[in-house]
């Protein structure tokens, strides 16, 4: 679930998850709770971005070049997500609710969803 992503970024930064969630909650973005670390969780994310891309692949969800297009936005997506532009994991503050659509999800809203899943 989305609840992992954050609580390897929390290792990387050496907080608790809800220390982490609070301050964004708050209104700092990521970057600045990064600091000088803001590196390591730029890798971090674009790890995980990869991985979803390899896993959505090889089930068979997305084509090979659905997944080109994907990697190629990583790195727009990760600095979106570190300036507080984008949802993180495609939850971010503003929840809504369990579940949701659980599509690529990279935070990006519903064009990251597969087709059947997007309510009219």
């Amino acid at each position: 679930g989305g609840g992992a992503h954050l609580t390897e970024i929390a290792e990387v930064l050496e907080l608790t998850v809800d220390e982490l969630k609070t301050q964004l909650q708050e209104g700092a973005t990521l970057a600045e709770v990064a600091g000088d670390q803001v590196d390591d969780v730029a890798q971090l994310i674009t790890d995980q971005m990869n991985e979803r891309i390899d896993q959505a692949l090889e089930d068979g969800r997305i084509t090979d070049e659905e997944a080109a297009e994907k990697r190629a936005e990583i790195e727009d997506k990760v600095t979106e997500i570190l300036n507080g532009e984008a949802k993180f994991g495609g939850r971010g503050h503003g929840r809504r609710g369990p579940g949701g659509p659980r599509g690529g999800g990279f935070g990006a809203g519903a064009d990251e969803a597969p087709a059947a899943e997007t309510s009219a």
